[in-house]
């Protein structure tokens, strides 16, 4: 069988920044790093996964105590990825089997009971899950093939597609028709519009799927780093309350009005490192983000600049 954990590196170069030319690494050197991440409604909560050596659990940090608590632990058959808060006690994530990566399915876990739910969601290998805006439906990649694209690449995920599946009709709908090389992360805008981060032959970048064979482009129009639909734009994150996209480039972050897409620069992390995630606090003008192959969160304001770094240390 395919071994979803061998296979890490490749997962995780995808959702950190671009895997150019398979020239990747393995995900057992890494030792322990922060994946993937979420802020709890009421935003005193960060909801993260978090690779250990080759295991990955979940875990909450309490922004204002620090307090880092468990609250999934992976053991030798599972792993546990793309943690975001359902609720404020309900935590969904990607439970994915350890020793096969196209065995894996959609989990909400409650926090007050203990208890887990989980959803099949077909044949693939799933990417990224996203909740929409009333709760009733669930976005998410999927790929439906691993392998290598040269002789001398490493095999991954290949083949994606985005789907959303109804809570209450239990059905799938297959939403594009890509068969995109990547599509490592989803966003909505206001009623559910998505936008992605797509990566493929012909295209490259942040889109939206407006309809069958209509891929409309949601790239920068001053294209600030000159990448002309070639790689680089991606991670994209929205605030509803400022109607504004945040999104990376990939050593910086930078922000737009959806309508007119002119970027405007808010952080550049040349020379110090790639921005690995991103998301909005929504009720005041903060960022939190990490960097590749870090143990920490950082948290920008966008008022005054200031910069808090939260280190994850068991």
């Amino acid at each position: 069988m395919l071994n979803y954990r061998n296979k890490k590196a490749v997962f995780l170069l995808l959702l950190l920044v671009i895997c150019v030319n398979n020239a990747c690494i393995d995900k057992n050197e890494q030792g322990e790093i922060l994946t993937d991440f979420d802020i709890s409604g009421d935003e005193k909560q960060v909801v993260f996964s978090y690779s250990e050596g080759s295991k990955i659990s979940i875990y909450t940090l309490d922004l204002d105590t620090e307090e880092i608590s468990l609250v999934i632990k992976a053991d030798d058959n599972w792993d546990y990825i793309k943690p975001q808060y359902f609720s404020d006690h309900q935590i969904l994530y990607i439970k994915a089997k350890a020793d096969d990566i196209f065995e894996n399915e959609v989990c909400i876990y409650s926090t007050n009971n203990e208890t887990e739910e989980c959803f099949d969601l077909g044949e693939g290998i799933l990417i990224d899950i996203l909740i929409s805006e009333n709760h009733e439906k669930l976005f998410f990649t999927k790929a439906s093939q691993y392998k290598r694209n040269s002789p001398i690449g490493i095999a991954s995920p290949r083949g994606m597609d985005i789907f959303e599946y109804s809570f209450s009709e239990k059905r799938i709908t297959k939403i594009t028709d890509l068969n995109a090389y990547s599509i490592p992360n989803i966003e909505r805008l206001v009623s559910d519009q998505l936008i992605f981060e797509l990566h493929s032959i012909d295209n490259s970048g942040m889109y939206q799927y407006v309809a069958k064979d209509s891929l409309v482009s949601f790239n920068p129009i001053n294209d600030p780093r000159n990448f002309k639909g070639r790689l680089g734009y991606g991670k994209p994150a929205y605030s509803a309350k400022s109607d504004e996209l945040f999104f990376t480039a990939p050593y910086q972050i930078y922000k737009m009005n959806p309508e007119d897409r002119i970027a405007e620069l808010v952080l550049d992390n040349r020379g110090i490192n790639l921005i690995a995630g991103l998301k909005i606090f929504h009720k005041n003008e903060t960022l939190l983000y990490t960097e590749s192959f870090s143990s920490s969160f950082i948290i920008l304001s966008l008022k005054s600049g200031e910069i808090k770094k939260f280190s994850i240390d068991f």
